[in-house]
């Protein structure tokens, strides 16, 4: 993989890790495009490091109000009448993306094989895309009202997550649409399905560590490796940055053409 490969890529996760456009999936297309073989998946975790310290950039606020609600749980300071209101939002956030994590989190590790299966067909993430499409799509009938989350809204976001695990299907998407159906507030809805993706990329880091340790990359494969972490980072503070905008002023659902004329065009080159 040439330098400049390694940094389109890292361009691309970080675009799409964070647009409701599956960064799984355009991955898949994008080394399918550039005749690119990647035999494992050291290039696609170095570059999910890259979003995630790109959500702790934007999120810092939320991360530190996450930090209080854990130290106050391991101080056991949320018993106590003085407990700050900081710390007890911070905890119920905690709960809420804990709950939110679960269903991918056990689901992906009992069928991991399937999930990592799909990214070897190109058809399969075309198809999925144009899934994608029909969910975003559906998100401009939400019923949106200011409700806050709760536990059980938390884990039908979570529930929808799980759909994402395959190439494709969008996770923000997913969990955007899924958060506004349930009658989240659409900005609400938003920044829970990024502090969500915190746990499930580090997750997946930290599963691929040891993996990492005992097959360290030469100096050329570091040099891409971190060319493509530097480049997803800072396209997707872009990326988060401009959702967030478009959220606010109800135009998520346009992303559905996208999704849809990538999907089908996919579809028709591969039948050709």
């Amino acid at each position: 993989m040439a330098i400049w490969q390694a940094a389109l890529l890292g361009v691309l996760q970080g675009l799409t890790e964070f647009l409701p456009l599956s960064s799984s999936g355009h991955l898949v297309l994008g080394q399918a495009i550039l005749g690119i073989e990647i035999h494992d998946i050291r290039f696609e975790v170095f570059v999910h490091f890259g979003t995630l310290m790109a959500v702790l950039t934007i999120f810092k606020s939320d991360i530190l109000l996450l930090l209080k609600g854990m130290k106050s749980l391991i101080l056991f300071k949320y018993k106590n009448e003085d407990s700050d209101d900081e710390a007890s939002k911070g905890l119920k956030l905690l709960g809420l993306l804990i709950i939110g994590t679960f269903p991918a989190a056990t689901i992906g590790f009992l069928f991991k094989d399937t999930f990592e299966a799909a990214f070897s067909n190109p058809a399969f993430v075309c198809g999925s895309l144009v899934v994608t499409g029909f969910i975003l799509f559906a998100s401009k009938f939400a019923n949106e009202k200011v409700m806050e989350f709760s536990p059980l809204k938390a884990f039908w976001v979570g529930l929808a997550q799980v759909v994402a695990l395959f190439p494709g299907i969008s996770r923000s998407g997913t969990t955007i649409t899924a958060g506004m159906i349930t009658g989240v507030k659409r900005e609400e809805a938003a920044r829970f399905s990024f502090l969500l993706a915190i746990p499930l990329i580090l997750a997946v880091t930290l599963l691929q560590v040891f993996d990492l340790i005992s097959h360290l990359p030469s100096g050329k494969e570091l040099v891409n490796l971190l060319i493509g972490t530097m480049f997803a980072y800072f396209s997707g503070i872009f990326a988060i940055k401009w959702l967030l905008a478009v959220v606010k002023r109800g135009w998520f659902d346009r992303f559905a053409y996208y999704c849809f004329a990538v999907g089908v065009t996919g579809l028709v080159l591969l039948s050709i």
